[in-house]
């Protein structure tokens, strides 16, 4: 039997300016193939090989690295060529297909520089999220090319990216290119005359840059100022250069007067913005999306800007019994038509991330609502339970999710034989066929139709728009008589319809647990329910009979926006994945003719977020404006000693 080689060890090191001692091999570059069994014995006998025509990769043993304080992208482990390719090389590692995740690509410099980006940022190389695992044990890659495997791990080279001004998907595999700069103009005299010259200063001062590290210094010169202006009074200009912010400026600088006489918000499609009337953070509220709006990709590059943030928030999650931030996001499951249990676990996790990045960035909402599961989201992220994470494996074992409002519909099949005369009894002997649509007409309107239709259901009240659930060919009757068209959904269940109230006590009892020691309700936001406001203390019977009550019963999102309004909501931030409440709080305002700002923070590798905070930022809402500072100026590379003489 033949024994298995030793890990090779050899690192992969990104360099500015080549060492000394560097060999330079200009075939190994780019797309072409590469003779990678030869490369590493080179390496192997101690030499430093510079990979591709500019040489900004080195191969080199692990261990000169280490001497000469390189820190490697990735460590270059395994290579094996012939029958079994993955498994030997994998062997010779000293690792295991568990461990590993495993892609099918040539193995040209280009690929290769790549994914050792990847095991550098931790960015999981197919969904392009936070490559999250279990507690001590190190990230590993196989590309395999025909009969060939090589095999890479993590190394200890860390970047560190900023949110503003940088290409945050650099040399990753979820690139999302670069995000602009945010260069806020202070207004110590916010009025129309002031802010106008002060624009032109701006377009001056940036005029006369003539570098990437003085556009740097000006925009931290104007951090600082701001740091000192009070309520951080400001116009905010967003561009991915000096010429784009002086663009900016001068686009925003022709409708301020109209943003003073109409009292509105003034914003640009790049971003910039600038409010005659701040709102502040008395009219912020935070919005908890309800299920089915995780999706495989969601949160994608988020963590490359917070890197540490994830890292931090991953060691928690271990420490409280979870395998990591996979347990809570469910990358692999939603991949394929995943469940209405792991959508609503995923839901959930991207709220926590997301309400825990807001948190760190000095984020404090006035208020706090939630959009059907939402509610629950609400009560875990903001700390109300004593265990919220206990929630994850219950959440996906429980039969109320997987069997009674979806999957098979159990409750569906008792309701209806129980409401059923004894000769449409055989018709549901059969399968349940549910089916879930949006309709665009406002619930009223639909509402004096539904005793011609009794297994149609109005589930939520959006505004303009109504969510019907039920029987398929009941549902799409009643919108044949509307003379509408429905969009389907693709998520499936009984929530908010009389199917739901029968299981009333189940939800309750799901959702009544302890509540934690550390919960101090005087510092948490006004949390509006839905459909059943608290009384008195905020227990634990209380918060499960208020989650109850909104999975129950028909959910009136519009009038839940509407009240949170009345009490003093102006800026809906939407805390999880994707735009689902964002889009329907805007149309519930413009169905009111109120505006409403509604903003989401999840998208598009963190621009969305940057734009997002920038809005706020423009309406005087607290936070910690270090968020916004560019990257510092990267230092001169320095020649790495000659370990070899």
């Amino acid at each position: 039997m033949q024994d298995t080689p030793a890990p090779l060890r050899l690192a992969l090191c990104a360099i500015e300016q080549l060492p000394p001692q560097a060999i330079l091999v200009p075939d190994a570059n780019g797309d072409k193939e590469i003779d990678w069994p030869q490369l590493c014995q080179r390496a192997l006998a101690g030499e430093w090989l510079a990979l591709g025509a500019e040489g900004k990769l080195l191969l080199l043993p692990a261990l000169a690295a280490a001497q000469a304080r390189l820190h490697p992208l990735a460590l270059l482990q395994g290579l094996v060529d012939g029958d079994n390719a993955i498994h030997r090389a994998l062997a010779q590692a000293k690792r295991t297909t568990a461990e590993a995740e495993i892609l099918f690509e040539p193995l040209t410099l280009a690929a290769v520089l790549e994914q050792a980006h990847s095991l550098s940022s931790r960015t999981h190389p197919v969904h392009g999220g936070f490559w999250s695992m279990p507690p001590h044990q190190a990230r590993v890659l196989v590309l395999v090319q025909g009969h060939r495997a090589l095999v890479l791990t993590q190394g200890t080279a860390r970047p560190a990216t900023p949110l503003c001004g940088s290409n945050s998907g650099s040399g990753s595999s979820c690139g999302n290119g670069a995000l602009p700069y945010v260069l806020p103009v202070p207004l110590p005299e916010p009025d129309w005359p002031s802010i106008q010259r002060r624009l032109s200063a701006t377009q001056q001062k940036l005029g006369d840059i003539d570098s990437t590290d003085e556009l740097h210094q000006l925009i931290n010169d104007a951090i600082s100022a701001l740091e000192q202006v009070p309520g951080h009074r400001c116009l905010v200009l967003m561009g991915q250069d000096k010429a784009e912010l002086i663009a900016e400026a001068d686009a925003l600088s022709w409708g301020i007067a109209q943003s003073f006489r109409d009292d509105k918000e003034l914003i640009s499609p790049s971003g910039s913005a600038f409010s005659p009337n701040p709102i502040g953070d008395k009219g912020l509220a935070l919005v908890f999306p309800g299920v089915g709006t995780a999706s495989h990709g969601m949160l994608a590059g988020l963590h490359l800007p917070f890197g540490d943030f994830f890292v931090q928030l991953e060691q928690q999650l271990h420490e409280r019994g979870l395998i990591g931030l996979d347990d809570i996001l469910r990358p692999s499951a939603l991949s394929h038509r995943p469940s209405l249990a792991e959508q609503a676990v995923a839901g959930v996790g991207a709220s926590y991330v997301l309400f825990k990045l807001l948190e760190k960035l000095g984020i404090r909402p006035a208020f706090a609502l939630g959009y059907s599961m939402g509610e629950a989201a609400m009560a875990a992220v903001l700390g109300l339970w004593q265990d919220p994470f206990a929630l994850v494996h219950e959440t996906l074992q429980s039969s109320l999710f997987t069997e009674e409002v979806s999957g098979s519909l159990r409750a569906a099949r008792r309701y209806w034989m129980h409401q059923a005369q004894a000769e449409d009894a055989a018709e549901i002997d059969g399968d349940i066929h549910w089916q879930n649509l949006v309709v665009r007409l406002p619930a009223d309107a639909i509402r004096p139709h539904l005793a011609e239709f009794p297994r149609a259901y109005i589930a939520i009240a959006q505004g303009p728009s109504t969510v019907l659930a039920g029987d398929e060919a009941q549902c799409k009757a009643l919108v044949k008589r509307l003379g509408k068209r429905a969009i389907n959904s693709e998520l499936v269940t009984a929530m908010h319809t009389p199917v739901a109230q029968a299981l009333h006590d189940h939800i309750r009892a799901f959702y009544t647990r302890p509540t934690s020691t550390d919960m101090d309700s005087a510092a948490l936001p006004q949390l509006l329910w839905a459909n059943a406001e608290p009384q008195g203390e905020l227990d634990a019977e209380a918060i499960g009979g208020a989650i109850a009550a909104c999975f129950s019963q028909e959910l009136d999102f519009g009038a839940l926006v509407t009240r949170a309004r009345k009490q003093g909501a102006r800026i809906f931030v939407e805390v999880g994945a994707g735009r689902q409440t964002s889009g329907l709080i805007e149309a519930i305002g413009d169905a009111n003719n109120t505006e409403l700002l509604a903003l989401p923070t999840e998208g598009q590798g963190g621009k969305t977020l940057l734009k997002t905070l920038a809005r706020l930022l423009a309406h005087g809402v607290s936070m910690d404006l270090g968020i916004f500072r560019p990257a510092p100026p990267v230092p001169e590379a320095q020649p790495a000693p000659d370990t070899k003489s």
